[in-house]
């Protein structure tokens, strides 16, 4: 592998009958392979030509009876593949990022011991009728951005296709695409994806997503409040992208006890993420929100106790009318957030406050807060954000506080008593970075009168440039300024 072998192809066909596996991948290969490359390999277990710039895949390995992992994966040139209706041996076919295949190979459908098929990301977007029924053994079938079931109920090729999902008792993995939310929820109603090790669906028109957990759905260009949408219980990943009539997503999250990510973005109706104590988010560890410009709370304070209890990034951008994350008593729920990452929300006047707090409230008893695990907070572009807690709070050792274009931002909610011990000696520097603009440093308002001078020790000065269009960015580097 990545050997750029340019000659391996030139002269008479290799006499290998002992050679097992042939590991070819990530080599540009100018030139096609002979057809009579393989001829003398019967031995050969494992074929490995993934990211080659190969166009035909020779002929003489539909001879290659013994083979069992035949890998093609992002051969971006590759348009024909020869019959593999010999080759019953084989368990692994991965012609997964061919972007150039429109059909099967010959003789697929004869794979007896099949056990993985992967077609992800080619132009393969039909499977024959009845194919997965001849494949008895196939506990693996990955088709996102290939296989779409984009006909509407009731009769259809793609019903009866659903129909041999359904049936195939032995699938322990299932990626594929709906269009529709009616074959969708065909499918998921059934049950078939209880059975399932791993399931990634893409449902409706929009641009395919990419998941990081096994157990994922998401939602793209799609009404959802007019469908009645079932989605598994022990999903773990949830996506939302330009579901443009939802207010709120207390149903569709209503029985989703497991979910540990989900992510909302241009979902222009949504007013509210959840609203009723009965939704359980206790597993949820990644929230992100973008372009929700109608966004007015991520939640009630009647959550239950539980509630959020182990989330641990929350990254909301472009929430124009939110004015706060999290208030009253959920922020002592909030004991394993690593990471907040909030901007461009124009009407966020708190990031977190106190139970009746806010910048109009006579209350000066905030709880202190405690995030031991934080270790990163990024606030940039909120032109009217006043405060982040009108508290104290603690936070994780190292943690880095990283401020950009917040110039109303007048207090840091921490605790002198936290930053110097008993013996009167500072924390080490690299406990805590606060990074920002000078100009914005030096307008900070302090609670106590040395605390400027014991918190210079841990400001970094983060400059701004322009970039190549004029606009101002963040500089790559940064000056420290002690």
């Amino acid at each position: 592998m990545k050997n750029d072998l340019n000659n391996i192809f030139l002269g008479n066909p290799p006499s290998c009958p002992a050679v097992t596996s042939l590991l070819l991948q990530y080599n540009s290969f100018p030139q096609n392979i002979p057809y009579d490359f393989f001829d003398f390999m019967q031995s050969l277990k494992v074929l490995d030509l993934s990211y080659t710039g190969i166009h035909v895949l020779p002929g003489s390995v539909s001879n290659l009876e013994n083979l069992c992992a035949l890998l093609l994966s992002n051969c971006w040139n590759l348009k024909l593949i020869p019959s593999v209706a010999k080759l019953t041996k084989l368990m692994v076919l991965d012609l997964s990022g061919c972007q150039n295949i429109k059909q099967l190979p010959h003789g697929t459908e004869q794979l007896c011991n099949l056990r993985r098929l992967n077609i992800s990301n080619t132009m393969i977007n039909i499977l024959p009728s009845g194919f997965l029924s001849a494949l008895t053994l196939l506990e693996e079938l990955l088709a996102s951005n290939a296989l779409v079931f984009q006909k509407t109920l009731p009769l259809s090729v793609s019903e009866i296709s659903i129909g041999e999902i359904i049936s195939s008792s032995r699938l322990s993995s299932l990626e594929v695409d709906f269009w529709h939310c009616d074959l969708y929820n065909l499918y998921a109603c059934s049950g078939h994806c209880a059975q399932l090790e791993k399931f990634k669906f893409n449902v409706g028109p929009g641009e395919i997503q990419e998941f990081s957990e096994k157990w994922s759905v998401a939602f793209l260009s799609i009404s959802i409040a007019k469908e009645e949408i079932s989605i598994p219980a022990n999903t773990i990943e949830l996506k939302f992208i330009d579901c443009y009539d939802i207010t709120e997503l207390t149903t569709c999250l209503l029985h989703v006890e497991k979910l540990k990510k989900c992510t909302v973005v241009c979902c222009y109706s949504v007013e509210r993420i959840v609203d009723t104590e009965q939704i359980d988010l206790s597993m949820l560890e990644t929230l992100v929100l973008r372009y929700l410009i109608n966004l007015q709370m991520i939640c009630r304070e009647v959550m239950t106790s539980s509630a959020f209890m182990r989330l641990k990034i929350i990254n909301v951008e472009f929430c124009p009318n939110l004015k706060s994350l999290f208030s009253g008593n959920l922020l002592l729920q909030l004991s394993n957030l690593e990471e907040i990452r909030v901007g461009h929300c124009n009407k966020m006047e708190d990031l977190m406050r106190w139970e009746g707090g806010g910048r109009n409230s006579n209350d000066i008893h905030a709880a202190k807060i405690h995030l031991p695990r934080l270790r990163k907070l990024r606030l940039e572009f909120m032109p009217n954000l006043k405060g982040i807690y009108d508290g104290f709070m603690s936070y994780g050792s190292p943690c880095s506080f990283q401020v950009v274009s917040c110039d109303a931002l007048k207090r840091l909610p921490f605790d002198l008593d936290e930053l110097v011990g008993l013996n009167q000696q500072l924390l080490s520097p690299h406990a805590l970075e606060i990074k920002g603009a000078k100009c914005w440093w030096d307008s900070l308002e302090w609670d106590e009168p040395d605390a400027k001078q014991i918190m210079q020790t841990y400001f970094i000065e983060m400059t701004m440039v322009s970039d190549n269009v004029g606009s101002s960015s963040q500089v790559g580097a940064i000056v420290p300024n002690r």
